[in-house]
């Protein structure tokens, strides 16, 4: 009987692994769905981005010479 309780542990283990496994896909998968909808987004603020970043650094030049 304890031969057969280590045999469905082991079942057990190796079902547990194969759920893990394939919960770490879809986590995966939707991370790089979630960042391939980012991406537009981002590259619609970037120039925005550099011209704040331009005037700042022009501002701070003048103040602190």
């Amino acid at each position: 009987m304890t031969r057969i309780f280590r045999i469905t542990t082991l079942f057990k283990l190796v079902s547990d692994k194969a759920k893990d496994n394939n919960s770490l896909y879809f986590k995966a998968t939707r991370l790089f769905s979630q960042i391939a909808i980012i991406i537009p987004i981002v590259i619609k603020f970037f120039p925005i981005y550099l011209i704040s970043l331009y005037i700042l650094g022009v501002t701070g030049m003048q103040i602190f010479k």
